[in-house]
């Protein structure tokens, strides 16, 4: 199962003028890991490009709330962008989802091949409800982990899972799993 990383942004929220603009960038992803490192090359690319004129802020690691929080503040124009998990595409698109769905895709390449196939589908679904797709990212697949051995189905039934509120999906597989200890995060 992969979850995609998207970065959007509400482009209305930024009117055209000739000042300087500030771009403000929300995501979980933390100070100083490596999705960081590439948002600062891109902000330094963004700022050279346009000669200082648009400037980006990135509000990392959860500081402007979870995604659920981000994709509402970007509705009222208080947060310009975000790096998403799919969890916080589906918030704003559920179909996006499908791509999430486990062993459905033999491997990366398929997933990539049928994502490019989506693609300006996707964008269109995204564009109806105000935001704009700028790329897609991989972040690889979600792995469950436990402090005790699970080997079997039965023993799946001995621990506490927990989930994201926004995650149906997984919140779903473990129901079909038989697991009923799980706890929303």
């Amino acid at each position: 199962m992969t979850r995609a990383l998207a970065l959007f942004a509400l482009l209305l929220a930024l009117p055209a003028r000739a000042e300087t603009q500030t771009i403000k960038l929300a995501t979980l992803a933390p100070d100083g890991s490596s999705w960081m490192n590439v948002f600062g090359a891109w902000k330094a690319a963004v700022e050279k490009r346009t000669a200082g004129q648009v400037k980006v802020k990135f509000y990392a690691g959860g500081v402007a709330g979870e995604e659920r929080d981000v994709v509402r503040k970007m509705r009222l124009g208080q947060m310009n962008a975000a790096a998403i998990t799919a969890v916080g595409l589906g918030l704003i698109q559920p179909d996006v989802r499908v791509l999430e769905i486990p062993f459905l895709f033999k491997d990366e390449a398929e997933l990539d091949r049928v994502r490019t196939v989506l693609d300006g589908e996707f964008r269109k679904k995204f564009e109806e409800q105000g935001f704009v797709l700028l790329s897609w990212g991989d972040v690889g697949p979600v792995r469950l982990y436990s402090n005790t051995p699970l080997r079997e189905k039965a023993d799946l039934q001995k621990v506490k899972m927990w989930v994201w509120n926004d995650d149906p999906l997984l919140a779903r597989l473990f129901q079909k799993l038989g697991m009923t200890r799980w706890r929303w995060g």
